[in-house]
C-alpha cells in the first residue's frame, strides 16, 4: 500500500482499496463505522454483501471506472442507507493505483447535506410566508388607493391641483384627503407616525375621522377641525390597553377654499404660497394630532387668493431624502427653491417634474420615508 496501515487506520475519512477483481483488500475503521459493517463482512467482497441496497450503484461506478483505463480519477457524491438504515452522503474520490487497483477515499458530508435540506425547507416556508404577506400588502394597497381622492386636474371651476405621492413601502403612512360641503372645498395632507403597515393603519383612521368631522359634523374652520381630530384620536387610543397611542398620531396641513378665500391650519405642517415668484411660508402650530400631552391651540390663517397663486403642502419625506453627490438630505430649503422654479411648468406636469428631481437626487439610495407633495393653483380657470 502507498501509505502504511497504521496511518490509514487513523484517517477520519473513508478509505477502501479494491483489487482489479473488485474485491476489498482494505477498509479503514472509519469506513466500517460509516458503512455499519464489520471487517469480516467486507473482507471477501464488499459489493456481494451490500448489493441489495443503495451501495450497488456505488459498485457500478467503481466497476465502470475500472473499465475506463483512460480515466485516472473521478469525483462524485453518493447517497445510501448504511447497514442500520441511516441515510448517508459521501463525497467520493476514485483513483487508479498500481495493478489496476482502485482506491476510494471519501468524506462523510451527511451533516452538511442535512443542514442544506433544513435550510431549503425553511427557505421554502419563508418564501411561502413572504408570498402570503406580499399578497396581503398588495390587497391593503388597493384598499388604501381606493380611499385616496383624485387630486390631478380641476378641483372646482377655479382651482387646479396636482399630487406627487410615492410610498416608501407598498402601503404608505402619508395620506391626502379632499371633501366638499356648503362651506367650501377641504384639502388635507397628512404624515402619519411611521410608514408601511403601522402608518397605513393610521391613514385609514384619519380618513374616517376627517369624513366624520367635516362631512357629518359639519365643523367649519380648519383649526376647529384639527382640535376635533385630536380629541377623536385621543379618545380612540384611550380605549386601548396602553400599548398604543403614546407615540402614535399624525401631522397635517388642512386648507378650506371657498371662492378666492382660503383658510389654513396646520399641525406641524406648513403651507407654502408662491405669488409672483415670491415664496411665503405659513407655518403650522407646533403640535401633532395625538401623542402630545400639553394643551393644544390651533390657529387659522386667512388668505385672499390672487390669480396664478400656487400653494403647496407636503410631508417631510421629500426634504428628508438622502442623495446627491455628498449623500445629504435634500432639505426643506431645496424643496422650496424647487417649488419656486416650477412657475412655468403646467400644474398637470409638475408631479412628473417632482418625480424626476426626486429620483435623480436619490439615485441608488433607499427611499428614506413616504413622500407626499400636494399643489394647488388658484384661478387657473376664470370664474364664470
Amino acid at each position: 500500500m502507498l501509505l502504511s496501515k497504521s496511518v490509514l487506520d487513523n484517517v477520519k475519512s473513508l478509505v477502501l482499496l479494491t483489487n482489479k477483481a473488485g474485491e476489498v483488500e482494505y477498509a479503514n475503521p472509519y469506513s466500517l463505522s460509516v458503512l455499519g459493517y464489520e471487517i469480516d463482512d467486507l473482507s471477501n467482497d464488499l459489493f456481494y454483501h451490500v448489493s441489495k441496497n443503495e451501495l450497488k450503484s456505488l459498485k457500478r461506478k467503481i466497476a465502470l471506472f475500472s473499465l475506463r483505463s483512460s480515466e485516472t480519477e473521478v469525483q462524485f457524491t453518493h447517497t445510501f442507507q448504511n447497514k442500520f438504515g441511516v441515510q448517508k452522503w459521501i463525497q467520493c474520490h476514485l483513483s487508479r493505483i498500481e495493478d489496476n487497483s482502485v482506491l476510494l477515499t471519501g468524506s462523510d458530508i451527511t451533516q452538511q447535506k442535512e443542514n442544506e435540506i433544513t435550510f431549503l425547507r425553511k427557505h421554502k416556508a419563508t418564501a411561502n410566508q413572504n408570498k402570503e404577506i406580499r399578497e396581503s400588502l398588495d390587497y391593503a394597497k388597493n384598499l388604501q388607493n381606493a380611499i385616496l381622492p383624485d387630486l390631478t386636474g380641476m378641483v372646482n371651476d377655479r382651482h387646479e391641483s396636482m399630487v406627487f405621492y410615492r410610498p416608501k413601502d407598498i402601503v404608505s403612512g402619508d395620506f391626502y384627503w379632499t371633501g366638499e360641503n356648503e362651506h367650501g372645498t377641504y384639502i388635507a395632507a397628512l404624515d402619519c407616525t411611521g410608514h408601511g403597515i403601522p402608518g397605513a393603519m393610521l391613514t385609514v383612521m384619519a380618513n374616517t375621522m376627517l369624513r366624520e368631522v367635516i362631512l357629518n359634523k359639519q365643523i367649519i374652520d380648519p383649526s376647529s377641525i384639527l382640535m376635533a381630530l385630536d380629541e377623536m384620536l385621543s379618545q380612540s387610543f384611550s380605549k386601548g390597553n396602553g400599548t398604543v397611542g403614546a407615540n402614535d398620531g399624525f401631522d397635517i396641513g388642512l386648507i378650506r377654499v371657498n371662492g378666492n378665500n382660503l383658510t389654513f391650519s396646520g399641525a406641524y405642517r406648513p403651507l407654502v404660497l408662491i405669488r409672483e415668484k415670491e415664496l411665503i411660508e405659513i407655518k403650522g402650530d407646533r403640535y401633532p394630532i395625538g401623542f402630545y400631552f400639553e394643551k393644544k391651540v390651533f390657529h387659522d390663517h386667512h388668505l385672499v387668493l390672487q390669480k396664478n397663486d400656487r400653494l403647496y403642502m407636503f410631508s417631510d419625506g421629500y426634504p428628508d431624502q438622502f442623495g446627491g453627490e455628498r449623500n445629504k438630505k435634500f432639505t426643506k430649503k431645496k424643496l422650496k427653491d424647487l417649488l419656486c422654479s416650477m412657475d412655468d411648468i403646467p400644474m398637470k406636469e409638475q408631479s412628473n417634474f417632482l418625480s424626476y428631481v426626486f429620483s435623480n437626487w436619490k439615485q441608488k439610495n433607499e427611499q428614506t420615508d413616504d413622500v407626499l407633495v400636494i399643489g394647488l393653483k388658484a384661478y387657473s380657470k376664470d370664474p364664470n
